[in-house]
């Protein structure tokens, strides 16, 4: 089940409210356990065993591996977990990928390669808990965390229906150590929660959901018949659509997980506001980006070795993460142009800091040099979401030579009276008042976090986002994008 749907709205308020009834952790831990499955199981209940299968494996291993002394051991036991969790995902994500590639690549010497067909259906949210639980096994064999002593509470950490599907990719250090210790409803904390929630519908139902449907699917499904200004609006209108699509399912999760009482990871950090490409990765999908730093970019040498071998482990990291995304040669080109972007912070003094400084400064007029630097930054990301969004490399193509055909004026006013451009100007006044919004609160959390407001102005607040949902609810809500990695 989706969080935007009927039946989540029906199963979240029970799990909740039982959740809080029960009071004992290890029974809450148990319902939360018991409702993860469920809610797994409402995509495919086929899928229920792998997602225990490989959970229970890397418990086990662990228990196994932590206690060992003996370095050729511990290796073998570390191995076994990274075999078995890439065999699973890439079995599942990747044989067709493979399979089609080898056929194509024989095709072209005039030879036939008969490798099986096989129908693979993908399981859902299996790149994010792959990840997830073989981060921790890594961490058990560094030492930098011991291994779980119960194995309900390993299973729940895994499966936790929040961030099951699409993260945040949560590490054992953060997030296992909150099951092991008594909740108390917090008000404060479930407030807060709430306003994530709402903030993420808002993003998702609002602004995702209607950019795609009215805008950015109809242009994309037909590129050859549009000109250069529509293709790069309907581009724009992409880079906030999955922005806004997977910055809401993020926020929504973690705003469930802190009404539960617990604490996820921050994922995104207005992303689009960054300077440089090196900036935007710190800002944007940053569970992803991090578990990539840490367990392939420094694994590899990262910063410790001459210029030219840190260049191979960035681009190389930037090609597994775009491989990561899909088996496709457009998410690979995707990865290698980003790679090309962050390359330079290698070489160069970079401006921007963490995600947790507001990017930009604090003050409310950005200067001409932050303008450029932003304007350039996001010319290029939306230059390489145009192979993320394309289904074939051929569409990639159609879109960008399409690009190159002008048209007349910057917004041709024979577009103003047809239903195309109403939905251009529509979109255009959504996309301002929303980074209108988010410049204006780049210096909190998340942009409705609102808290210390007083009531008489949050709660007109809330109504208006709430009337905002109701009257833009598209008519058949689209399945979170990141659900399809």
């Amino acid at each position: 089940m989706s969080f935007t749907t009927l039946s989540f709205a029906l199963f979240y308020p029970a799990t909740f409210c039982l959740y809080w009834a029960l009071g004992a952790r290890r029974a809450q831990n148990l319902l939360l356990l018991a409702a993860s499955y469920l809610f797994y199981t409402w995509w495919d209940w086929r899928f229920c065993g792998l997602l225990f299968a490989t959970s229970l494996t890397d418990y086990l291993i662990a228990r196994r591996l932590a206690p060992e002394r003996r370095p050729r051991v511990r290796r073998a036991w570390l191995w076994l977990s990274v075999t078995t969790n890439l065999s699973v995902l890439g079995f599942f994500k990747y044989y067709g990928f493979f399979a089609d590639s080898v056929r194509d690549g024989f095709a072209t010497l005039g030879m036939e390669a008969s490798l099986p067909t096989l129908s693979v259906v993908l399981p859902v949210g299996i790149s994010f808990y792959t990840f997830q639980s073989l981060s921790y096994v890594v961490d058990v064999y560094r030492g930098r965390l011991p291994p779980a002593e119960r194995a309900d509470e390993y299973l729940v950490y895994v499966a936790f229906f929040p961030q099951l599907v699409a993260g945040p990719i949560e590490r054992g250090s953060h997030l296992l150590p909150q099951f092991l210790r008594p909740r108390r409803f917090d008000p404060t904390w479930a407030a807060e929660g709430g306003r994530l929630i709402l903030w993420g519908l808002v993003q998702k139902l609002v602004l995702a959901d209607n950019l795609g449907r009215l805008f950015v699917d109809l242009v994309y499904d037909a590129p050859e018949n549009h000109g250069a200004f529509v293709l790069a609006f309907a581009t724009v209108c992409f880079a906030f659509q999955i922005y806004c699509d997977f910055a809401g399912y993020s926020n929504i999760a973690i705003g469930l997980a802190r009404t539960l009482g617990f604490d996820l990871m921050r994922n995104f950090a207005y992303p689009y506001f960054s300077r440089s490409p090196a900036e935007f990765w710190r800002r944007w999908h940053i569970s992803l980006s991090t578990w990539f730093r840490d367990y392939l970019y420094i694994p590899l040498g990262g910063n410790r070795c001459g210029r030219g071998r840190q260049a191979f482990n960035l681009l190389f990291t930037f090609l597994v993460s775009g491989l990561w995304h899909g088996p496709a040669w457009t998410f690979l080109i995707w990865g290698g142009l980003n790679g090309l972007g962050v390359l330079p912070a290698l070489f160069l003094p970079q401006r921007g800091g963490g995600p947790q400084e507001p990017p930009a400064g604090r003050g409310w007029l950005p200067s001409l040099r932050d303008v450029l630097q932003m304007g350039g930054t996001f010319a290029f990301l939306c230059l390489t979401w145009v192979f993320f969004r394309s289904a074939s490399l051929e569409q990639a193509v159609t879109v960008l030579t399409g690009l190159t055909r002008p048209e007349s004026g910057i917004l041709p006013l024979k577009r103003l009276g047809t239903s195309e451009g109403y939905w251009s100007l529509l979109a255009a006044a959504l996309l301002a008042g929303y980074l209108l919004w988010e410049w204006a609160a780049r210096d909190r959390p998340f942009p409705l976090s609102i808290g210390d407001w007083p009531a008489w102005v949050r709660w007109p607040v809330y109504t208006l986002l709430g009337w905002t949902i109701v009257l833009m609810y598209p008519p058949v809500t689209g399945a979170f994008i990141y659900f399809q990695f």
